[in-house]
């Protein structure tokens, strides 16, 4: 929308032919419905002759970069820490698409991989080319200067004008990718950003996080983490596992559940106790069984749990529920 303005189009112009309304675009509407993503993406490439659109603009970017998520990756210490900001918060801003930072199988090598929320259909490579080219302006605005050895994987074919993707991203350009993804030399993630601040950082992160848990309503994230749990049995996952499940650091999951006035040995307590409870009452399985599928060392400490969450042994309270009477 911005960008169309500042290329002379009005908004009787921008609007023509769509679905949109002006008040789709207020100032407490959080996020566009994607239906009307698409509109204004078919529109402005149909107003501006250009299908290459998505790498020439910087719409995706200004929407993050001058808010909070923004502002935390700015202050982060180092391209690597500004990077798992923003994916960690990204939702906050942006709920299509999404993105993890991980290892390539060289350890010179390090790949943002991006990953779609919903299928983009025939909008993908807009979107596709608008998230590479801001991430790269971020990453190149944080550092001070333009990086070095970066190539880009698009997921869809060469198009008829792929010199545009090298003359507006200046990295290597590969399409028709397995995929979609950012690929650059593991030391890029040590690069200071020039506005580094802890304390900023700090506050913007604290933000972020009342802001997330707020969109989840409070007790959301804790409801997400106990079902991912529930999906074990025996093995459950590690706090790091669960972390890198919901694509954030260990040290946000414990913020997060701090703040909703959990630790995560409370909430995996909580899971045994409601999964214990279920199989005693609904199951024939044997105490000992039951012991090995929570992940207990033997039946005697699973009973000694169990007596500290119901006050009773685990035989008892079998037999309770299922002769309330003669209890």
């Amino acid at each position: 929308m911005t960008e169309l303005r500042q290329q002379g189009f009005s908004d009787e112009q921008i609007f023509t032919g769509t679905s949109i309304l002006p008040e789709d675009f207020v100032a407490d509407n959080e996020f566009l419905s994607y239906d009307v993503v698409q509109q204004l993406i078919g529109r402005a490439m149909e107003l501006t002759k250009k299908p290459w659109l998505g790498v020439e603009q910087t719409t995706f970017g200004e929407a993050f970069a001058h808010g909070i998520v923004g502002f935390g990756a700015m202050a982060a210490a180092n391209l690597g820490e500004a990077l798992r900001f923003v994916s960690g918060f990204l939702c906050l801003r942006e709920r299509v698409i999404g993105f993890d930072v991980c290892p390539r199988e060289s350890d010179s090598e390090v790949g943002l991989v991006f990953y779609e929320n919903i299928e983009l259909g025939p909008q993908r490579e807009f979107l596709q080319g608008t998230v590479v080219v801001n991430i790269l302006r971020l990453l190149e605005s944080l550092a001070g200067y333009s990086l070095e050895n970066v190539t880009a994987r698009f997921l869809f074919s060469e198009p008829e004008w792929q010199e545009k993707y090298h003359q507006y991203l200046n990295v290597n350009v590969e399409f028709n990718s397995p995929k979609w993804l950012i690929i650059m030399p593991s030391s890029t993630l040590l690069i200071p950003c020039i506005a580094a601040d802890q304390n900023s950082y700090q506050s913007a992160e604290r933000e972020c996080e009342r802001l997330l848990l707020s969109s989840m309503g409070g007790q959301g994230f804790v409801h997400q983490v106990k079902e991912f749990l529930l999906n074990y049995k025996n093995n459950y996952p590690s706090q790091t596992e669960v972390a890198e499940n919901f694509h954030i650091s260990t040290r946000t999951l414990m913020r997060r559940l701090k703040l909703s006035g959990f630790s995560f040995q409370q909430l995996l307590d909580e899971v045994r106790k409601d999964v214990a409870e279920w199989y005693l009452i609904n199951t024939e399985d044997s105490v000992e069984s039951i012991s090995i599928q929570l992940g207990y060392a033997d039946a005697s400490n699973f009973s000694r749990t169990f007596r500290r969450w119901f006050g009773q042994t685990p035989g008892n309270y079998r037999k309770s529920k299922r002769d309330p009477v003669q209890s």
